[in-house]
């Protein structure tokens, strides 16, 4: 059984795991930006409406901000050009949204992945081209 498989096994496996990430690894101010933003996405539900609304854009990047994404040689756009580029693949993102970790998807990632790739490498989030999200799959 891959670990994958372990952590959705069922929703209560998968909260039980976000949880500890939660307690572990974001657990001060950050967080409370963290959780802002999953209490937007909870009150809409509609992530093609999040990604036009700027006040969750502007959160999203805060938090990012929070998250140490602008440091260490790594330097964010500036937020108009990240609110553009997350419109740009607003189609690609709410595709990837439609994908649940807790059902069975497997048979889907060669579409997953050419999506994520595509999001991925050329969603505009940080300066220095260099760096980029490497998948794991």
């Amino acid at each position: 059984m891959k670990l994958i498989d372990i952590v959705v096994i069922s929703r209560k496996h998968f909260f039980f795991f976000v949880e500890k990430c939660n307690e572990v690894y974001r657990s001060g101010h950050d967080l409370g930006f963290y959780r802002e933003v999953i209490a937007m996405h909870r009150e809409y539900g509609d992530l093609r409406i999040l990604i036009e609304n700027t006040a969750f854009l502007k959160k999203s990047y805060e938090t990012l901000e929070q998250w140490n994404m602008n440091q260490r040689g790594a330097r964010m756009v500036p937020f108009d050009i990240f609110a553009a580029s997350v419109r740009f693949w607003k189609n690609s993102l709410t595709s990837l949204y439609e994908y649940k970790l807790h059902q069975d998807i497997e048979s889907e990632f060669s579409n997953i992945y050419g999506i994520l790739e595509k999001v991925f490498c050329n969603l505009k989030l940080i300066f220095n081209s260099c760096q980029k999200i490497v998948p794991l799959f």
